[in-house]
């Protein structure tokens, strides 16, 4: 069977590995340990070109006043922003307590919200920034958010993989790799963050929406084997 999973998190549940000892380039991880993920009789196929993993966005007005591109622009200006992060995220090592250790950035409060409330936030202007998935659909909202380059790659990459037990990915063989190259071609960011638009706002269920994704690439009658 197949299984789809974060990189980061699967290389360190199984590996035994701490989140910054894995590579921050998605693809290097992946080749470091594709004889790991053999040994223990599991097919690793190639990472997403999208990550899904938190992001620093800024209102597009905010961050052309403030010339915010990277996260390394912050500096000392976070000293006087206010910032909406998830619970727990000064505390998390994917989230902000990676970022402020990386970038030596200190903000002048933190605010402990939601997403849906973060956004709010930033469209009230309560907030400068707000920490957010880097797949929601907010995001492709044209002109209204920026998202800062995580330039020194503090946040460890949420890249998607997927996984096929030994057995299974025998029997799909070359064709199978193929078909999953394909699929993953396909999933840009700007595509999940439209997919997530669907099912968190419009709420279509995900086997409708993955079918109709599937059919409109073509890709739904492809077979392995």
């Amino acid at each position: 069977s197949l299984y789809p999973a974060y990189e980061t998190d699967t290389i360190t549940q199984l590996f035994g590995l701490r989140p910054e000892e894995v590579p921050t380039n998605p693809n290097t991880a992946y080749k470091e340990t594709v004889a790991d993920f053999e040994a223990a009789g599991i097919e690793p196929y190639p990472p997403t070109t999208f990550t899904s993993g938190y992001a620093i966005a800024a209102p597009v007005i905010r961050a052309r006043k403030l010339q915010l591109r990277n996260v390394s622009d912050l500096g000392k200006l976070s000293r006087g922003l206010t910032i909406s992060a998830p619970p727990a995220c000064e505390a998390r090592i994917d989230c902000l307590a990676a970022i402020d250790d990386k970038y030596g950035l200190r903000f002048a409060a933190v605010d402990s919200l939601s997403t849906a409330r973060s956004f709010a936030e930033l469209q009230d202007k309560k907030a400068d920034l707000a920490i957010v998935d880097n797949t929601d659909p907010a995001l492709n909202r044209p002109g209204r958010y920026r998202v800062l380059i995580d330039n020194k790659h503090a946040v460890p990459p949420a890249n998607v993989i997927v996984l096929a037990n030994r057995a299974f990915a025998h029997r799909g063989g070359a064709k199978l790799g193929e078909l999953i190259q394909q699929i993953q071609n396909e999933l840009t960011l700007r595509t999940m963050r439209a997919l997530n638009w669907r099912s968190r706002v419009k709420h279509v269920p995900p086997g409708v929406i993955a079918n109709g994704f599937l059919r409109r690439r073509g890709l739904l009658h492809a077979r392995h084997g």
